[in-house]
């Protein structure tokens, strides 16, 4: 999967290099550097593909080269114009992003067991919050102060956990 991946961002990267003003021969270099940040990712077990490894592949050669030029103290001039099998490249990313950034919430709001899970999900439905508490059983003011210990115990979950760096 990741061969294929290098294989299909290689000319990529060379295009956006010459682009950018960039020597295309950088291109190896720069694709190498990306495959190593990418390999150190996935070995510290927090990565997982949801869209094109490609387009992943290619942003982290973008930053590659950015940081180059920034070492350089050369000026670079950022577009996010691709050739056309590679437009969507960024939306991809981002949408890697939120997928991984709902896995997560998902994946906490799980943990912080049933009482909290209900009330949660009823206010995120757009539920009343007397309407909730009428559902659930209990008081309104209850429900009030359950929900923000719910909020606060369910974000500091989130903010615990080491992927929550790389998706902020």
């Amino acid at each position: 999967m990741v061969l294929k991946a290098v294989k299909e961002c290689l000319p990529a990267l060379q295009a956006y290099l010459k682009r950018h003003n960039g020597p295309p021969e950088e291109a190896r270099d720069v694709l190498h550097d990306a495959v190593l940040v990418m390999y150190n990712r996935i070995k510290r077990g927090g990565l997982q593909f949801t869209g094109e490894p490609g387009a992943f592949l290619l942003g982290i050669c973008k930053n590659q080269w950015k940081h180059r030029l920034r070492k350089k103290n050369r000026p670079f001039e950022v577009t996010n114009e691709l050739p056309g099998e590679y437009a969507s490249d960024d939306r991809v990313e981002s949408e890697w992003q939120l997928v991984a950034r709902q896995r997560l919430y998902l994946e906490k709001l799980d943990k912080i067991g049933d009482p909290c899970r209900q009330l949660l999900e009823s206010e995120f439905q757009g539920k009343p919050l007397k309407e909730v508490a009428k559902l659930l059983g209990y008081t309104y003011n209850y429900v009030r102060q359950k929900k923000r210990d719910c909020i606060m115990l369910l974000t500091r979950l989130i903010k615990q956990d080491p992927r929550y760096r790389d998706l902020i």
